[in-house]
């Protein structure tokens, strides 16, 4: 027996979104059919691709084989349909709107890779919160973008990249112990986070709320990458996307709280429904390839 496309295009959708129901949602088929799908491409390979552990699903070291050169020739197919496809490509003017995590890791390497399969495209990149990016995709302000907990609408199409994992964050100043921090101890420290309408202040909001805390002192600011400055220069603490922070010097004083439950926003790439250029295709296929390689976002699969 032959594996086909199908069978590696659900394969990565699970990789993906971290559970065969999540997966047959997106795809927009039953959960047997994508069941089905998996045992065709285990009797295919003649092994297993996942195995559960408690309530989540793992790759196992065939699976961890089989991702890499799986999703090499999903790529090339999607290449070969769009150069012989007969349609129009991407030309003009690109607006792609994403958050600090995405722009901070990627976001050179992405408009050097969509020059270099469109020379004469011109790009307009609004980097912004997820709330206000979201409201320019609606409207049409955008033409794709990064955004996290999307609540967008059908006439939006959304591809999961995974999990915008947070981190609390504190300066050398701090007193804070080393060990576990409560959240009543968190609510007692000076917290800077980013300024509404962000998803992470709503989120941290109603976390708090939750618990029933209500946080002593409460600044905002709109930039992540000076909000790691105001805790590392200070002694007040913060909760930033891990990501966003990498190769940012300040962050580098920065002393991770351990804190639970953790907090996590999903995050997808997006783009209207009413849009279906090919070249929207290329450059979401570059944006995931760039998430994949740099590990921008986390996933719920863990090799075993």
């Amino acid at each position: 027996m032959r594996f086909t496309l199908d069978q590696l295009v659900t394969f990565d959708c699970i990789t993906r979104l971290g559970s065969f129901s999540a997966a047959a949602r997106h795809l927009n088929l039953t959960q047997p059919t994508v069941s089905q799908r998996i045992r065709e491409l285990e009797q295919a390979i003649g092994n297993p691709v996942f195995v559960r552990r408690g309530t989540g699903l793992q790759l196992t070291p065939a699976g961890e084989e089989l991702l890499q050169p799986a999703r090499e020739m999903l790529a090339v197919s999607q290449r070969i349909t769009r150069r012989f496809g007969g349609n129009t490509p991407l030309n003009g003017n690109l607006r792609f709107g994403t958050t600090d995590t995405f722009a901070h890791v990627c976001l050179a390497e992405m408009i050097e890779r969509v020059e270099a399969i469109y020379p004469g495209i011109s790009l307009s990149v609004c980097v912004d919160n997820s709330s206000t990016i979201s409201r320019m995709l609606v409207a049409g302000q955008v033409d794709i973008a990064i955004v996290s907990q999307p609540e967008l609408g059908e006439d939006i199409v959304s591809i999961e990249l995974g999990y915008n994992t947070m981190n609390w964050v504190a300066g050398p100043k701090s007193h804070l112990p080393s060990g576990p921090v409560r959240a009543e101890v968190l609510a007692e420290q000076h917290i800077v986070l980013a300024a509404p309408p962000s998803r992470l202040h709503a989120t941290v909001t109603n976390w708090f709320a939750g618990l029933g805390l209500s946080p002593r002192q409460v600044s905002t600011c709109n930039s992540l990458f000076v909000i790691a400055d105001i805790v590392a220069q200070g002694s007040a603490i913060g909760i930033l996307p891990v990501a966003a922070l990498r190769g940012h010097s300040p962050a580098r004083q920065l002393r991770v709280l351990h804190v639970e439950p953790r907090i996590r926003h999903r995050a997808a790439l997006c783009y209207r429904r009413d849009n279906p250029s090919p070249g929207l295709q290329e450059v979401a296929e570059i944006v995931r390839s760039l998430v994949d390689k740099h590990q921008v976002f986390a996933t719920d699969l863990v090799p075993v």
